[in-house]
C-alpha cells in the first residue's frame, strides 16, 4: 500500500508591525472608540425619537391636517428602522476600537485579525449604505425631473 501525505500548506508570510504601525493602530482605536460611543448616544437618541413620534404625532393630527394622513406607528417604525441600520456599523467600529489595545496589549494576531475582520465589515457596510443612498437619489432626480415635465 502506498502511502499519501497530505500536502503542506504554507500560510502567508505575516508582515512585521513596526512601532510606529502600533502607535497609529492605537490613535485609530480611541478614536474609534469615541466615535462608537457616540455613535451608541445618537442610536438611543433615534430609538427614543421613534418610539416618541407614535405618542407626538396623535395630539398633532388634530392640529395639523397633513400629520392625519401619515400613520403615526408608520413614522415610528421607520425611525427605529433607520436606528438599527446605523446601530451595525457602529458595532463593527465599536469591536474595531475593543480589539486593537487587545492585540497590542496581548501581542495577540488574533485580536488584530479580529479587528481587521470587523474594520473591513464597517466599510462593506459603509459602502452598501452609499450605493443604497446613491440609487435612492437616483431614482428621486429621476421622478422629481419626471414630474418637472410632466408640469409644462
Amino acid at each position: 500500500m502506498e502511502e499519501t501525505t497530505a500536502p503542506e500548506v504554507t500560510s502567508p508570510a505575516t508582515p512585521p508591525m513596526t512601532p510606529e504601525a502600533l502607535i497609529h493602530l492605537q490613535i485609530a482605536a480611541k478614536w474609534a472608540k469615541f466615535l462608537s460611543i457616540v455613535g451608541f448616544v445618537l442610536t438611543g437618541f433615534m430609538i427614543l425619537t421613534g418610539l416618541s413620534f407614535a405618542f407626538i404625532m396623535k395630539p398633532l393630527e388634530t392640529q395639523i391636517p397633513v400629520f392625519a394622513q401619515i400613520p403615526a406607528i408608520l413614522v415610528s417604525v421607520v425611525y427605529i428602522i433607520f436606528a438599527a441600520v446605523f446601530l451595525l456599523p457602529v458595532l463593527f467600529l465599536n469591536s474595531f476600537a475593543t480589539n486593537v489595545p487587545k492585540a497590542i496589549r496581548k501581542n495577540d494576531s488574533q485580536f488584530l485579525t479580529k479587528a481587521c475582520k470587523n474594520l473591513k465589515s464597517l466599510f462593506a457596510v459603509i459602502g452598501l449604505i452609499t450605493i443604497l443612498m446613491l440609487i435612492i437619489y437616483l431614482f428621486a432626480l429621476l421622478l422629481i425631473g419626471g414630474a418637472a415635465l410632466l408640469a409644462f
